[in-house]
């Protein structure tokens, strides 16, 4: 496993606090702090709470996560970890691998802010939907995978059909500067634009609409 660099991580943290903040102001169940452990990045849900009255729950718990781990190539891998109702075991899926960090956590932050939206007010646009109709052109060039980066995917998803991965994963990068990309599936597709939004524009499209929150 990859050692985490936290400086690559800085403004990632620091924006992901201020939606936690967000999140409890608007009377959401607010994400745990997120923490470095075995190499990795985790944004764990209903976590603390479940392990501070049952210690296995660190285990065996049924909370959430967002993880970014840094693969051996210098990628940083995002997964989704759940322990879904009824299944035996937590799973872990991998939904995208980003050439930087910060893409890697602007895609989080991203998934994080979608959540709160719907929770919060269904009146409010679909963000999702928003970016879906946003034609990603000229900015993001959307292309074929070539095959180490198809390799890797393939490799950090081993319950996964090779095949399915060939046929769907799709590669995005930024047109003026090639060398910063995603590769992920075509369900993840309106998220790839957090390639050519900066912290500050993914944050006011995220709270375009909600109510006003105080946040330092």
């Amino acid at each position: 496993m990859e050692h985490v660099d936290d400086s690559k991580f800085r403004e990632v943290l620091r924006r992901f606090e201020r939606w936690r903040t967000i999140s409890a102001a608007l009377g959401q169940k607010p994400y745990d702090a997120p923490d470095f452990e075995n190499g990795r990045l985790y944004f764990r849900s209903d976590y603390a709470e479940q392990v501070s009255k049952w210690p296995p729950a660190r285990e065996q718990g049924d909370w959430g996560a967002y993880i970014i781990e840094p693969s051996p190539s210098g990628l940083f891998r995002v997964i989704r970890s759940l322990w879904h109702e009824r299944a035996p075991q937590r799973t872990e899926s991998l939904e995208a691998v980003f050439s930087r960090a910060e893409d890697a956590g602007k895609y989080v932050i991203a998934k994080i802010g979608v959540s709160l939206r719907g929770s919060v007010q269904t009146k409010l646009p679909l963000l999702y939907q928003i970016w879906d109709n946003r034609s990603l052109q000229p900015v993001i060039d959307k292309t074929s995978p070539p095959a180490d980066l198809l390799q890797e995917v393939i490799e950090s998803m081993p319950g996964a059909n090779p095949e399915n991965i060939r046929a769907y994963l799709e590669k995005y990068a930024l047109h003026a500067t090639p060398e910063v990309y995603a590769a992920t599936f075509p369900s993840n597709s309106p998220y790839m634009h957090v390639l050519a939004l900066s912290f500050d524009q993914l944050d006011a499209e995220l709270e375009d609409g909600l109510p006003a929150i105080r946040t330092s």
